[in-house]
């Protein structure tokens, strides 16, 4: 572990990998029987760090180029007398040196995605703490929008936190928050954390005051957490009655912002929502429709209170693979939402949580499961997906539901991040037929009629 930090501290590109994704190419770089296993773990690990905003817009190109570019770099790194034999060096030095030496031969930057608004935060250095709390979840994302300028942030500057967050990937994040001082980092609902993980953000905190170097932290909370208020900490109210919630992005701003910057036209083709204000009104007869029209391979997931991320990260990896053999330009993918009955909204609320955040991850992020240790799943820059969301109607699933309260209360609160990026389908009140039922239709309601 100190080998691994003293390696992410001399190699900075290194900060941005997990722990199991440096492993694997270790295991690859001491593999000298063949660079494939290296040429593909770099060319899939490495795109989404290295690869600036995609210019021109809406082109595939610039990321075509820099995978044929990662792949000769690797065949001249694998075979070179240059290269440092994994097996004469840690495994992480020996993972660090490769990262420096393919970001030398890239000479690219770090990628920020141009902002898609005039919305920002003014002055994001120091440490900021902002405190939602009674605020509604939508104002979440129009806050992320803020504290980011406008533009959408990258994977690895957002970590969504939970009480299972280990104290080691907080390090790992404060890490790259210190070593890419220049960057806007955002810990999401830090009062989450258990105190052990508390207990290494406060430490850092006091750090940095005492050591004065540049840092841009932005901690997000929703209740009562060992962060307290210090002169070098700048505090932030976004309560339902805050002053300051008048300064975010108004809503309309920000569904602007969010659809043009996630549906890009290379990695978003289209994303829309189906929902109806009742159940059996054929939502899944006009995704189906939609899917049909576009004339693509389509994969279905499910999504439902038992949804691991990680799983749902391996299915579209398969999917984003068969694509890829394929030589396809474009694919669907179509999210079927599915929960039970509950007691309250409340307790629906908390089961929605984690699925609007996987949305945030996987389309504005780019990247699920990247606050944890595991291997994540990395959405490809270029991948071409229409994606389509099946969200049921809240009627049958919580008490007291009127049809205008759940359309309010899906934006507002259960799934608020999946609305804000995408355009919303609803089923047309007359029911879809083709030319020969609508004919025996006719001829039953003549007889009908008498």
């Amino acid at each position: 572990r100190e080998q691994l930090a003293v390696a992410r501290a001399s190699h900075s590109y290194l900060l941005l990998l997990s722990t199991a994704e440096a492993r694997a190419l270790f295991a690859a770089l001491g593999d000298a029987s063949s660079s494939n296993s290296l040429r593909d773990l770099a060319v899939a690990y490495f795109p989404r760090f290295f690869l600036a905003a995609l210019l021109p817009a809406r082109s595939r190109q610039p990321t075509r180029q820099l995978r044929a570019k990662i792949r000769g770099f690797v065949r001249a790194f694998h075979g070179g007398a240059g290269a440092v034999p994994a097996a004469l060096a840690s495994w992480p030095e020996a993972v660090g040196n490769f990262a420096s030496r393919l970001r030398a031969a890239l000479d690219s930057p770090l990628p920020v995605r141009p902002a898609a608004a005039a919305e920002g935060s003014g002055d994001s250095s120091g440490v900021h703490v902002h405190n939602c709390d009674g605020a509604e979840p939508e104002l979440l994302s129009r806050l992320l929008l803020h504290v980011y300028g406008g533009r959408m942030p990258e994977g690895f500057e957002v970590l969504f936190c939970a009480r299972s967050t280990r104290a080691s990937e907080i390090e790992l994040f404060l890490q790259r928050a210190c070593v890419h001082a220049q960057r806007t980092f955002a810990l999401v609902r830090a009062d989450l954390l258990s105190s052990g993980g508390q207990d290494v953000l406060t430490y850092f905190l006091l750090d940095r005051q005492r050591e004065s170097e540049p840092v841009r932290l932005h901690c997000i909370v929703d209740g009562p957490s060992l962060i307290q208020p210090a002169p070098w900490i700048r505090m932030h109210q976004w309560g339902p009655n805050s002053v300051g919630a008048s300064t975010l992005p108004s809503r309309a701003a920000a569904e602007t912002s969010y659809r043009s910057g996630v549906v890009d036209g290379a990695c978003v083709l289209s994303l829309r929502v189906v929902t109806s204000l009742a159940p059996g009104a054929g939502k899944t007869h006009l995704a189906r429709k939609e899917l049909a029209r576009l004339g693509v391979d389509v994969v279905e997931v499910s999504i439902s209170e038992a949804f691991d991320s990680s799983a749902i990260g391996l299915a579209l990896c398969k999917h984003q693979l068969a694509q890829s053999h394929r030589g396809a330009p474009a694919s669907a993918v179509l999210f079927k939402i599915q929960f039970g009955y509950y007691d309250s909204l409340a307790e629906l609320a908390c089961v929605l949580a984690p699925i609007n955040q996987f949305f945030y991850e996987l389309l504005v992020l780019r990247l699920v499961g990247g606050s944890t240790v595991d291997v994540p799943y990395a959405l490809r820059a270029d991948a071409g997906w229409h994606v389509i969301v099946e969200v049921p109607s809240l009627i049958g699933h919580a008490p007291g539901v009127s049809g205008a309260e759940q359309a309010r209360w899906l934006r507002d609160i259960g799934l608020p991040a999946l609305f804000y990026l995408s355009t919303e389908l609803t089923p047309n009140l007359v029911y879809d037929l083709d030319d020969e039922t609508r004919r025996v239709c006719k001829y039953l309601r003549a007889f009908s009629d008498g």
